[in-house]
């Protein structure tokens, strides 16, 4: 009834749909354009959601300042090694939005904590940040 193994028969569509899209490549970049111009708002709106409802877990201000604007604050690994954590964790993606929904999905761990852009940037240079009172600036973390 068939001819042929079903490998062959689908090797065979592969090779012709990537002839195909070869042939019409500025047609199918054009579709890839449109599809990014549609799907843009809408992710958007997704990664707000989804950062809005970590940062109201957490208390939505800064733990160090108390800074509560939302475009300002983002997550802090308490105790550092964030980048490692992200690379163990996420591992094909490192974007914001996939650590939010990582967070959501493991049910808002105890190891992150909210800080304002400043007070984020601050420890992750200086050790520690320099709203908060420190005797010895050679802490490496707060």
């Amino acid at each position: 009834m068939y001819r042929g193994s079903l490998k062959r028969r689908r090797a065979k569509g592969r090779e012709a749909t990537y002839r195909y899209r070869i042939k019409h490549r500025d047609r199918y970049l054009q579709l890839g354009r449109a599809y990014g111009r549609r799907r843009k708002p809408r992710l958007k709106i997704y990664r707000n959601k989804l950062k809005s409802i970590v940062l109201d877990k957490y208390g939505g201000k800064c733990a160090c300042c108390g800074d509560t604007h939302y475009e300002f604050l983002c997550i802090d690994h308490v105790k550092g090694g964030g980048n490692k954590h992200r690379r163990e964790v996420l591992k094909s993606c490192s974007h914001g939005h996939a650590l939010y929904r990582w967070i959501i999905r493991n049910n808002f761990p105890r190891i992150f904590r909210i800080l304002c852009a400043n007070c984020n940037q601050a420890i992750g240079i200086h050790g520690y940040c320099p709203h908060q009172k420190v005797e010895n600036p050679e802490i490496v973390n707060t």
